[in-house]
């Protein structure tokens, strides 16, 4: 009998993660918003999601083919890896949450706290993601600090479309980054992109993730083949 390689073994470890996250995700409800209009144009995949079921559930929804109500999740627009290419990230919150925040820490004043933009947070995870890729620092991929980027932040404001209503809507720049937010319905959406979005963005729930998926599939593959390379 042959005996798996450690290798073949992280590669069924990693087709068992990705096969089991899609199934799980094609069992949602209700639906996420997205970019549409001519960023569906971009390639597509999955961001991160977030739930406050336990394991008990989750495997008893599994097996009963049953939704798993999620808290969050967020859908990926442009090429991730090619930092000359814009990307943004659009998150669905369920659960009456916004941009991620901390709590104040001991000794830091009130007054400098409360200066901190509430997507700090968040638009620091992406300069050091795009940090992480520039040095080819793989590891450090989908695994963010939650430390606020530092500024100077410019507020500002943009006209965005979402299920064909326009209306305005704060922004705050930092760098090269932008992010957004606004709410529709039950759900808060929280965009960040890299680089400035087109002018007038559309948001629409999404219906259909297949094309997700299989950008899903794709980017871990890629990332796969790229740990690889870089452990030889």
């Amino acid at each position: 009998m042959e005996i798996p390689v450690p290798g073949f073994l992280k590669e069924q470890s990693r087709l068992w993660t990705v096969r089991w996250r899609i199934s799980r995700l094609r069992r949602i409800s209700p639906r996420p918003f997205g970019l549409t209009g001519d960023a569906e144009g971009r390639p597509r995949t999955l961001g991160s999601e977030s739930a406050s079921t336990g394991m008990i559930e989750e495997i008893r929804a599994a097996m009963k083919g049953l939704a798993v109500p999620l808290d969050s999740l967020s859908l990926i627009y442009g090429d991730y890896l090619d930092l000359s290419k814009p990307l943004a990230e659009v998150t669905t919150h369920w659960d009456g949450r916004s941009w991620f925040t901390q709590d104040k820490p001991p000794g830091v004043p009130s007054s400098a706290w409360e200066l901190i933009p509430s997507s700090a947070w968040e638009l620091g995870d992406a300069e050091r993601r795009d940090d992480a890729i520039a040095r080819e620092d793989w590891k450090a991929l989908g695994y963010p600090q939650r430390i606020p980027a530092e500024g100077p932040f410019v507020p500002g404001s943009t006209e965005v479309i979402v299920c064909g209503s326009p209306r305005e809507v704060p922004t705050m720049s930092y760098k090269h980054y932008v992010a957004l937010s606004f709410s529709e319905g039950d759900a808060t959406v929280t965009v960040v992109s890299r680089y400035p979005l087109p002018e007038m963005p559309r948001f629409d729930l999404v219906t259909d993730l297949e094309i997700f998926f299989a950008g899903y599939t794709r980017s871990m593959e890629e990332l796969a083949g790229r740990l690889d390379g870089h452990r030889r």
